[in-house]
């Protein structure tokens, strides 16, 4: 039998520790996911994976957002937003001097 790697491990024992808190440790698919931590059978993670998809969109959002959260804690991260960050963004003025350019000039009445 194939077993996942360390890192799938650890993202199972954050996505079971998560489960348990939002559905509690007797829900038929907390309870698959958590065997699939301790085992780490691709089978077992398998089955923990089809239970997870019937689970209502709500229940999914939020072990999403508190799986999100306690994976940023885990590792020390203080950005906790999925945003991306530019780098062109956050030079002082980069974007004022290309829209410099691209922008047509105010009406006079405006400026005076």
């Amino acid at each position: 039998m194939e077993k996942t790697n360390s890192k799938d491990r650890a993202a199972l024992e954050i996505l079971s520790q998560v489960m348990d808190e939002k559905l509690g440790s007797s829900n038929l698919v907390a309870r698959e996911v958590s065997r699939a931590c301790n085992t780490g059978k691709l089978a077992d993670l398998s089955r923990a994976g089809l239970l997870f998809e019937s689970l209502p969109r709500w229940q999914k959002i939020e072990v999403y957002e508190g799986a999100t959260y306690l994976a940023h804690e885990s590792i020390g991260s203080e950005e906790k937003s999925s945003a991306r960050r530019w780098s062109i963004s956050d030079r002082p003025n980069a974007n004022g001097s290309k829209n410099r350019g691209l922008q047509t000039p105010l009406p006079k009445f405006l400026i005076e």
